[in-house]
């Protein structure tokens, strides 16, 4: 959806003004333009000005407007138009930030957690082995035990569990260098079991990150495909990270 501004070049005492251009388009960056104001009074006024938008009068001719950076995956549109006797309007267009994909599924084995904990089935995915055969090697599959005996058993170096500093832009960087990220996205604190989930895929601003913008591989009832990570199986947040690195 795009965001909308209300601002206004008005002539108080009803006097007849103008601008040229009608129309500012700007890239995705900080930056500024200039449009030239005619108009019989030179005590025209601006206001209006928004978080992103500011628009000043520079002299009795000119008016710059500003926009910030937009590292949104939306375009920002403004119309500046205002209620008066007279208003001049200048529609201001800002381009989407930069948007980019990742997905690294191919690194992991999905799998349904069956009757095994979910955990432990994510560690088996991204250890790319069935969780039949960590059974079978003398793991505990209803919890993790150990994520680094997992990962050293099958080639693999663990890092975490980290609960400290758990933000969508480390899962971004980790998935930006090809390494899907375990994710526990509840912690039974809202009465329900916690849940673990393998992140592997994103698509969206390069800067500013949402958990629907990142996909997942949920071992609840797996079949195939990803979700949204903000409809894995009892979401509310992300608390802990995981990740296997090959050695």
């Amino acid at each position: 959806m795009d965001n909308k501004i209300n601002d206004a070049l008005t002539d108080e005492r009803a006097a007849s003004i103008s601008v040229s251009p009608t129309t500012l388009t700007f890239t995705n960056s900080a930056s500024g333009k200039a449009v030239t104001v005619t108009c019989s009074d030179s005590s025209w006024t601006v206001g209006g000005s928004n978080n992103w938008c500011t628009i000043t009068k520079s002299s009795n001719t000119r008016a710059t407007v500003k926009v910030t950076a937009n590292s949104g995956a939306e375009r920002r549109t403004g119309v500046i138009c205002n209620s008066g006797s007279n208003v001049a309007q200048i529609i201001v267009i800002q381009a989407a930030g930069a948007s980019v994909s990742y997905n690294v599924i191919e690194k992991i084995k999905p799998q349904a957690q069956g009757s095994y904990g979910c955990a432990a089935t994510c560690a088996a995915m991204c250890v790319n082995q069935s969780c039949k055969t960590l059974e079978n090697d003398g793991f505990n599959m209803t919890f993790v035990e150990s994520w680094g005996n997992i990962g050293k058993k099958y080639g693999y170096t663990a890092y975490g569990p980290y609960t400290a500093d758990v933000t969508f832009e480390n899962i971004f960087n980790y998935l930006k260098n090809g390494i899907p990220v375990i994710v526990k996205v509840n912690d039974g604190r809202d009465g329900r079991d916690d849940h673990w989930v393998v992140v592997v895929g994103y698509s969206g601003s390069s800067t500013t990150f949402e958990a629907k913008n990142f996909t997942c591989v949920d071992p609840y009832k797996y079949t195939s495909g990803t979700k949204a990570l903000n409809s894995a199986t009892n979401y509310t947040g992300i608390y802990t990270l995981v990740v296997y690195e090959k050695n």
